[in-house]
């Protein structure tokens, strides 16, 4: 009896009828199937199913701390330029590089020795952003494209860079080779 009940029970799983059909049996009055009931448990079960794969998802995700910050970034750079900004994953990522400049706290003042270097920079980097008007007529004249900070480490090149930045009230954007040569974006 023990066998032939188990075997009933395994024959009523496999009988073509919907897991919980084979169980409770959802015949209605006359043996009409309950159609109704089946697709309500259906879309119950793909709901639930749905919403699980999307939270366990989402707690695998490596870059969610990443993500959060550069949302708030966003919000910044929307405030800040007056506008909404549409950015991808990838770019989403180096925007939590960009440093505001009123969040810097390096300026040439704070920078000890280099003062050779430090007028360089000022005459040709600050002085054109901060007074195109004398640099606007002739060739002779024209501001550099960009500058080139080379050394060792530990000599002061992205203290240089963040001062430009706080000077000229530019974005700073510190940009490592890991951020762009990452795994997940190539």
């Amino acid at each position: 009896k023990g066998v032939g009940g188990i075997g009933r029970g395994v024959g009523r799983l496999f009988s073509g009828k919907p897991a919980h059909a084979a169980t409770t049996g959802t015949r209605i009055k006359g043996g009409q199937p309950n159609w109704i009931g089946d697709l309500i448990y259906l879309s119950a079960t793909l709901l639930g199913s749905f919403f699980f794969l999307k939270f366990t998802l989402n707690q695998l995700d490596p870059n969610k701390a990443a993500s959060k910050q550069a949302a708030q970034r966003k919000k910044e750079i929307k405030q800040r330029l007056g506008r909404s900004v549409q950015t991808n994953t990838y770019e989403d990522v180096i925007a939590c590089d960009v440093i505001n400049p009123d969040h810097l706290t390096v300026s040439f003042d704070k920078i000890g020795g280099l003062n050779v270097i430090k007028e360089r920079l000022y005459e040709l980097v600050i002085l054109p952003l901060r007074r195109p008007d004398l640099f606007a007529r002739g060739n002779l004249l024209k501001p550099v494209k960009g500058v080139l900070l080379y050394g060792p480490p530990g000599t002061g090149k992205t203290m240089l860079a963040k001062a430009i930045a706080k000077e000229s009230n530019a974005c700073f954007i510190n940009v490592r080779a890991a951020t762009l040569q990452s795994k997940w974006f190539g």
